[in-house]
């Protein structure tokens, strides 16, 4: 994997919260307008006085609700196992390594290794749900 692909998904991680906050206020802004999204158009319309501007922030909170899936999915597919225990105390708890490591009485070895899963699922998430391609732009 890329080095800037993996800070991208360390950076989905490490925000979650942030980008599931707005990407969740702007499915509600979405539902409340009374339009129905076309996902494949995102940002098309008329009537905006930029159009370029408008779909680049649309564009923008569409793939935050992406990056949250990816995060979401991440979670549940690592669900009551050793990694879970990673994501959570390194992404959401901002703990260091050593203290992980110490935490769940493991080596750096193993510890790198399970970083190193963790990051490879979440990437073929990212892939599935197109986060690396341009499409966007």
């Amino acid at each position: 994997m890329e080095q800037r692909n993996r800070k991208k998904i360390e950076y989905a991680f490490y925000n979650f919260e942030k980008m599931r906050d707005d990407a969740l206020e702007y499915l509600q802004d979405v539902r409340l307008s009374g339009l129905t999204v076309q996902y494949g158009k995102v940002g098309c319309g008329s009537g905006v006085s930029n159009p370029t501007e408008e779909k680049a922030i649309k564009c923008a909170e569409y793939e935050k609700m992406l990056w949250t899936e990816v995060v979401e999915r991440t979670c549940i597919y690592f669900n009551w196992s050793i990694e879970k225990s990673i994501i959570e105390m390194k992404y959401f708890k901002g703990k260091k390594s050593g203290e992980i490591m110490r935490r769940l009485h493991i080596e750096r070895t193993p510890y790198f290794y399970h970083l190193r899963r963790i990051l490879h699922i979440a990437y073929q998430f990212a892939l599935e749900l197109g986060l690396f391609d341009n499409t966007c732009v």
